[in-house]
Formats: structure tokens, sequence, C-alpha cells
């Protein structure tokens, strides 16, 4: 206003080139007050896209407390299961049809500790039902094992350092920063690669119409048995001096026994080894590798 008054009391063409400076003067707040409303606005934009889950998306958690073994039955679609250093256990779905993905639920066995997830019709109904092919992703403690029955699809695992226990069939399963001390996987149809980073002490790996490849530390002797009916197992991890036959069990190829374990004296001996390895093969090929 005072810019105004100044221009209006002007004599002559004094007052002239006063009202560009009043048009100046004015555009300025103008201009900065809107570029604050568009820059508000594309915050705003912002934090509502990441604030938000998907559309159809659905989670569940449960504390960590009193669990030894988290179960999964019946998924299909894609999973992620990694372990983390929070005290909860937390599962998402996405869904991928662009749909809506089913509800999930966590139950847990008292007497067991041991945690179920299961899927649920969020349009009514109580009972599990299969989990479709959606999207999964499971985070647990570390510690706490991991049962997955019945799964169908591709899985990503990663750092668990609990029990693991895998049956799988179609399948495309990738398992890495592996601290476990105990796996058990069972593959019908697919692949399977497990890599460890810590020595395990007992690794049971069955598979059929499948491959499998499992990258074992070689800073440990380990005792290799096979049970092959049609396939192949290749042996390039350390092994034990010697091991007690298992049935059906076949020589690796750098081994004269009936183990799989390497014996310089080219005969079979009873031991107890901190480190075992049993690979059966019905058909297809197993492959122990260093990593």
């Amino acid at each position: 206003m005072a810019t105004d008054n100044a221009t209006e009391q002007g004599q002559g063409t004094a007052s002239a080139p006063a009202a560009p400076a009043v048009t100046r003067t004015r555009a300025k707040p103008l201009l900065a007050s809107a570029a604050i409303v568009f820059g508000l606005g594309v915050t705003a934009m912002i934090w509502h896209a990441t604030s938000h889950p998907a559309p159809g998306a659905a989670s569940a958690s449960h504390g960590a407390d009193g669990v030894k073994l988290v179960e999964l039955d019946g998924f299909n679609g894609k999973l992620t299961v990694a372990a983390d250093g929070s005290a909860q256990i937390a599962a998402t779905a996405q869904p991928v049809d662009g749909d809506q993905a089913p509800g999930l639920e966590f139950h847990l066995n008292a007497a067991t500790h041991v945690l179920t997830l299961a899927c649920y019709d969020r349009d009514g109904g109580q009972d599990p039902i299969p989990c479709p092919a959606d999207a999964y992703a499971v985070s647990l403690p570390s510690g706490v094992g991991l049962t997955l029955n019945k799964f169908s699809g591709q899985a990503d695992l990663a750092d668990l350092s609990g029990p693991v226990a895998l049956t799988a069939s179609s399948v495309d399963i990738n398992a890495v920063g592996l601290k476990t001390a105990d796996f058990t996987a069972a593959v019908t149809s697919g692949t399977l690669n497990a890599v460890f980073a810590t020595a395990p002490t007992a690794v049971d790996v069955s598979i059929s119409s499948a491959q499998a490849t499992l990258h074992l530390p070689g800073t440990v002797e380990y005792t290799v048995q096979q049970q092959v009916t049609s396939g192949y197992v290749g042996v390039s991890i350390p092994q034990a001096a010697g091991a007690t036959p298992g049935a059906g069990a076949t020589p690796t190829p750098s081994a004269t026994d009936t183990t799989g374990a390497t014996n310089p004296t080219g005969t079979a001996t009873a031991t107890t080894a901190a480190h075992t390895v049993l690979a059966k093969v019905n058909s297809g090929e197993i492959s122990l590798v260093t990593n």
C-alpha cells in the first residue's frame, strides 16, 4: 500500500516509471506463494504414496516370545523370508492380479511353540484357505526356525539361523546367508540353491525331477551319504575319513567306500561326524560345493 500511495502523489511524468516497480514488487510474493503451494502439494502426494499400503494388501504381526518355529502351509506365488533383529514376526501379502490379497493370521500353539501363518477369505469365513499365488514377505527374529510345507512358486530366504525344513514342488528356491545348524529340504520338480554362511551340523536334501546346489563352508569336514535311484551327486567339499553306510548309499566320485566319504585306506569305517550331509536323489542332480 505504501508503494501505491507514493505513486499516486507523484507529479508529471515522475509517476510513470513507478508503475512497473509496483508490479514487480507485488509479483515476487505471488510467485513465492505459488511455489510454496505447489511444493506442499508435491510433498503431500509423496507422503500419501509412501505412507499407505497398496490397495488390497494385507498384513499381520505377532510377538516372538514363546515362539521357536514359524510354519507356513500351502503358500503359492512369490515368497520372501528373512531374519532380522526385531522382536516381532511380521507378514505381508501383496496382490499380483490387481484384486486383493487374502487375509493373514498367526496362530500360536503354546504347547509346541509353533506359530502358524494362515490365509483366510477377507470377504467371509473363519477357516484357513489355500494361499493364492500372490507375493508374500515374512520377517523372523534371529534364531526362530522356519517350516515351509507344500510350497509352490518362487522363494527367497535370507540369513535364517533357526532350523529350516522345506517341502516344495514346482519351485525355484534361493537361500543365502544361512546360519542354521539343521537344514532339510524335499523338492519335487524345480531348483534349490542354498548358500551357508556357517557350517551346518545336519543337512538332509532329497529331490525328484529337480536340481539342488548346496554351497558349504570348506573350513570343516563333512560326512557325506548318498542315496541315488536315477541321477547324480557331485561332491566337491572336504570329507571326513569314514562314516556308517546308509541304505542305498553310493560312493562319491572321489571315494572308494560306500559312504561317499574320502577314506585313505579304501575301506568303510564307522564314525560320528560333527557335520553330516545326506543327499537323496530319486531323479535329478545334487551338487555339493564349497563357498
